[in-house]
């Protein structure tokens, strides 16, 4: 999004922030406090983006962002009638799916950085992609939202081989493989073995307002 908005300007970026959720509730709420400070302070440095990524139990629940009404205020998503304004603090990602899936790995291709383009693009061609896109999806039952991780990471690793051996024909090992997915995409991909939710014994608590880290 900063990218694509032609900023230049510094960039924090916060990645996981769910992981505040797993914390004890003493705890938790000093994180979030933090959050609710920065926002607070953001006018004072001008110029300079906070980019937080997190899950809708993170934004939503009363134990992450919507238990602190001070940092709730501040950075709720707002929809009006399905519509949704790409000014406010908070932005909702869409879930892949495959169309997404395939614009992104042309997008990828076109921007790896190789000094035989010609002989790339012959071999990673957009049939490829869709042929890879499509054994994704078949895999994961559909469910593409669980999968670009692991889909991107198979993707480079085609486009490494093509750059770096002549004679590698990514469409003759062309599939997709499971063998390092996590235990989610695992479960998604209705593999056998034990997969268990995250659960905490605590409530969705309200988060204490606080001034101090």
């Amino acid at each position: 999004i900063v990218k694509a908005s032609g900023y230049k300007g510094p960039v924090i970026s916060i990645d996981e922030a769910e992981t505040i959720l797993r914390m004890r509730q003493n705890v938790r709420h000093k994180p979030l406090n933090g959050i609710r400070q920065i926002a607070d302070a953001a006018g004072q440095y001008p110029g300079l983006i906070w980019l937080f990524t997190g899950t809708p139990a993170f934004f939503d629940t009363r134990r992450g962002v919507a238990g602190l009404e001070p940092l709730h205020d501040r950075i709720r998503f707002i929809e009006r009638g399905g519509y949704a304004s790409s000014r406010q603090p908070q932005l909702a990602l869409e879930p892949f799916n495959a169309a997404r899936l395939t614009e992104v790995a042309l997008k990828l291709r076109e921007l790896y950085p190789t000094a035989n383009r010609i002989r790339l693009e012959q071999r990673i061609t957009s049939t490829f992609i869709h042929h890879l896109v499509a054994a994704a999806v078949e895999g994961f039952k559909g469910d593409v939202g669980v999968i670009p991780r692991q889909f991107l990471r198979a993707f480079v690793d085609h486009m490494d081989n093509v750059d770096e051996h002549p004679d590698y024909d990514p469409s003759a090992v062309e599939g997709f493989d499971l063998a390092d997915a996590t235990p989610e995409e695992r479960f998604a991909a209705g593999i056998s073995g034990s997969f268990a939710a995250r659960t905490t014994e605590e409530g969705d608590d309200l988060v204490p307002v606080i001034d101090q880290w």
